[in-house]
């Protein structure tokens, strides 16, 4: 079994699931944690694109836990990641650490 590995927030990072897009809460080598503009079931299988610059990268996933936000319209939705290859793995990695915006930096 991997570790799960550190959440990192995901500023600026581009996410789709199944083609629509979708905000990326954050991001671990093993899953992410979404916003949806509607409830998906849990069980289901989607392919998740998440792209920064000039790199994308493309990611089975099963949806995990999915949930209505009680502030507005959207579900929160968590994925994991199925069997990330270890150049997928460090792609996330790298994906992760150039979206975190240090203190003093936006």
């Amino acid at each position: 079994m991997q570790p799960r590995g550190v959440r990192l927030p995901a500023r600026h990072i581009t996410a789709l699931i199944n083609l629509e897009p979708v905000a990326l809460i954050d991001l671990s080598i093993s899953g992410a944690q979404l916003e949806i503009d509607r409830e998906l079931p849990v069980g289901t299988n989607v392919k998740v694109v998440l792209s920064y610059a000039s790199e994308a990268l493309s990611l089975d996933a099963t949806i995990v836990w999915c949930k209505p936000s009680h502030q507005s319209a959207i579900c929160l939705m968590g994925v994991k990641f199925l069997s990330p290859t270890p150049e997928q793995t460090k792609t996330i990695i790298r994906l992760g650490s150039r979206s975190v915006v240090r203190p003093g930096r936006s």
